[in-house]
């Protein structure tokens, strides 16, 4: 039997940590399982609040991947979480990366301009793959880095 590990240069942010924010604790174990061999700490937070303390407590997060829609009431929490930690992540060069499977014209405006205001760094439609979200991050963490 054998088991490919990833090489260096095929891990997204080794040296990087991830929160990820999704209510769904089935998608979150998911997504997490994907995720932990291409980052050095992979966090979870299942809601506004816990990410929230996660991102003012810790103090050890790099990049940020939240779903738009945290709970069934509250459309559009992913937003208010970017706006509510926007200056922080300036501040500490944080990456904010929205998901979301919203496919309403509306929604994707919205999207489009949280995006055009630097609300958030990049946007990633679901489903995806890990490559689309290793590119996805690589290029947002680009971006980050020419904003400091």
């Amino acid at each position: 039997m054998t088991i490919n590990l990833p090489s260096q240069q095929d891990l997204i942010a080794p040296d990087r940590n991830l929160l990820l924010i999704d209510d769904d604790p089935v998608i979150r174990r998911s997504i997490r399982r994907l995720l932990v061999k291409h980052f050095r700490l992979v966090l979870e937070a299942a809601d506004r609040l816990s990410a929230l303390q996660a991102i003012n407590g810790l103090g050890e997060t790099d990049i940020i991947l939240s779903d738009l829609h945290l709970s069934a009431g509250n459309h559009g929490e992913g937003f208010q979480i970017a706006e509510v930690t926007r200056e922080m992540r300036k501040e500490r060069g944080l990456t904010f990366i929205l998901c979301s499977s919203e496919s309403t014209e509306g929604g994707l405006i919205q999207i489009g301009n949280q995006l055009s205001a630097g609300i958030i760094d990049a946007f990633i439609p679901k489903p995806y793959d890990i490559e689309d979200l290793r590119i996805t991050i690589q290029e947002a963490l680009r971006n980050t880095q020419n904003r400091q």
